[in-house]
């Protein structure tokens, strides 16, 4: 790759109040973050939860490592936020409580930024503060034992859709043949994480209200791998119907998570 492709070049614009004999500030120059799927090899200039061509994992050419630290969190979160990392980690045998009393803690080490960035807007919803410090900083030294990160290098995205419903979607774009048919696989099942997304970034409040839409939509795309593999493998144009079928059911979903969230609120 050469040079020119592998850098960024920001030019703070200067301020209104300032005159024309004040000095320019410095020109910012820094190498673009650039990552690559790792089924398909496509490159892109900004992370992707799943590559938008297959589905693929998109990992970063030039991995940043670096720590997720947790500085303080709400008492009134403590319950709530185990749950939601034992969910989202996929690691239920850990002393959350212990380590949420051990602050600061860094919660995930040796990562790259890209993927901690997903973690910490977890972290913020659920009113916790957080920091990305790269791991090449000097760590203070302190009397007492850090309690162990949950993931110790490398760690995964957080499990929007459950672990195994993550590996049978991508499992499935990769083996279809058709590409109308992937394309569409590939549009619903994003569809899908991001309304689940949604409710542990954006609207943590409404978990339980619409914990039953969360499960359909992880086991509607369990079964549609499911039924790849029993019916539609050697008929791809009908799973492609299906699929839209999928699309919509998915779409009547966010329309009346709009509805009653905004009758929830209107009674606020």
């Amino acid at each position: 790759m050469s040079l020119f492709n592998r850098i960024k070049v920001r030019i703070k614009s200067r301020t209104s109040g300032s005159s024309a004999h004040t000095p320019s500030p410095p020109i910012e120059v820094r190498e673009k973050e650039v990552f690559i799927c790792k089924n398909c090899r496509n490159h892109y200039n900004s992370h992707f939860w799943y590559c938008p061509q297959c589905l693929g994992e998109v990992q970063p050419l030039q991995p940043a490592s670096s720590d997720l630290r947790i500085l303080s969190i709400p008492e009134t979160q403590l319950g709530e936020l185990e749950a939601v990392l034992q969910t989202l980690s996929g690691i239920k045998q850990y002393e959350y409580q212990k380590s949420f009393r051990s602050l600061p803690w860094i919660m995930i080490s040796e990562t790259d930024r890209s993927i901690l960035q997903h973690w910490r807007e977890v972290l913020v919803a659920e009113k916790v503060e957080a920091e990305i410090r790269p791991n090449s900083e000097p760590k203070k030294k302190s009397l007492r034992k850090a309690k162990p990160p949950i993931f110790k290098s490398g760690a995964p995205l957080p499990f929007f859709l459950s672990p195994a419903t993550q590996s049978e979607v991508r499992a499935v774009s990769k083996v279809l043949q058709n590409i109308s048919v992937r394309m569409k696989w590939v549009e619903v099942v994003l569809i899908g994480h991001r309304i689940v997304e949604s409710f542990y970034k954006r609207f943590p409040g409404s978990r339980i209200l619409f914990s039953d839409f969360m499960f359909q939509i992880d086991q509607d795309l369990h079964d549609c791998c499911r039924d790849y593999y029993t019916y539609y493998r050697a008929r791809e144009e009908e799973l492609g119907d299906a699929v839209e079928k999928l699309k919509n059911r998915f779409a009547g979903m966010e329309a009346e998570i709009h509805e009653i969230r905004k009758q929830v609120e209107s009674q606020l």
